[in-house]
């Protein structure tokens, strides 16, 4: 097995940007969390936050200076 299918049995959705998020996916739970590893730099303008603050509830940012951020989100 390789490590896309491994995450995606995990309900690891890794994406490079918004119009790669499938909300009839998220449907399905009760809240998604975003790690942005750097998506400034990697990826600018990718607009997954953007889209992820439009979509659902924001509930709490953990940070981890120079590595990443963690948003978490409630769907339901």
């Amino acid at each position: 097995m390789n490590m896309y299918n491994y995450m995606r049995q995990q309900n690891i959705y890794p994406i490079n940007n918004a119009s790669q998020i499938d909300s009839s996916i998220l449907t399905n739970y009760i809240k998604v969390i975003y790690i942005d590893a750097g998506a400034d730099f990697s990826y600018p303008n990718n607009n997954i936050y953007h889209f992820l603050l439009s979509k659902y509830s924001h509930i709490q940012k953990y940070e981890y200076p120079e590595i990443f951020k963690v948003y978490e989100f409630s769907i339901k």
